[in-house]
């Protein structure tokens, strides 16, 4: 089936929501990061704070869409310095006179966790990205389990290596458990990996992966 990458416009929050809610069915990240979290609940969220993830400044969103049924089948959230919002398609569909609200973390979050894996993760990070340099990372992907293998990540994450070499800039993210080899076929290498415990005392493998841009042009903010 044809997929096709697109970025995202205001009237598409309900169904995004809907894509992430049923691909993050079973993940092991997702419930250490929302352990009490049900599958309603982080649905009904994502639909409430949809407002403000979509006018978020360092935040930039993509789905890529079934083309013969125009049905969203995967999304992605990418981080991106502020300055290169530029560079980016306008946010559409903003409802007239609608003034978007300030972001707010969902309330289930475990907090202790995600200290404990920013303890963890954060110095391996900054050994290999380095403290001053201006990066593009992945905030999550997820794709609906009955298109998987069909190459929707691979669109998404060709976009983020195309902006990250039009513009300089180093790309990195964090993966729990296995790496696929999809983003070594995009230039993301995997640096070191390394254990942390969720809220039950399951330990979970976080591996870093970072990606060098493959075009040495000047930086472009």
């Amino acid at each position: 089936m044809p997929l096709e990458l697109q970025h995202v416009d205001f009237a598409d929050g309900d169904e995004l929501a809907l894509v992430a809610a049923l691909g993050h069915v079973g993940n092991e990240y997702n419930k250490a990061v929302h352990p009490t979290r049900t599958y309603e609940e982080e649905l009904a969220g994502s639909k409430e704070r949809w407002p403000a993830v979509y006018g978020y400044e360092a935040w930039h969103t993509l789905k890529v869409v079934d083309s013969a049924t125009g049905k969203a089948v995967a999304t992605s959230r990418w981080i991106l310095p502020p300055t290169y919002r530029k560079h980016l398609p306008a946010l559409t569909g903003i409802p007239e006179g609608m003034e978007l609200p300030p972001r707010k973390p969902p309330t289930t979050l475990d907090r202790d966790f995600l200290g404990r894996l920013g303890e963890t993760l954060e110095p391996i990070q900054q050994k290999f990205l380095g403290e001053d340099n201006e990066i593009l990372s992945l905030d999550f992907i997820v794709t609906l389990p009955e298109y998987r293998r069909q190459g929707a990540a691979s669109l998404m994450l060709k976009w983020a290596a195309n902006f990250a070499d039009e513009h300089g800039l180093l790309s990195n993210m964090e993966v729990h458990g296995d790496v696929s080899s999809i983003f070594g076929k995009f230039g993301w290498e995997k640096k070191e990996s390394a254990e942390v415990a969720r809220g039950d005392g399951k330990m979970l493998t976080f591996t870093v992966l970072v990606r060098d841009p493959k075009r040495s042009g000047a930086n472009s903010a």
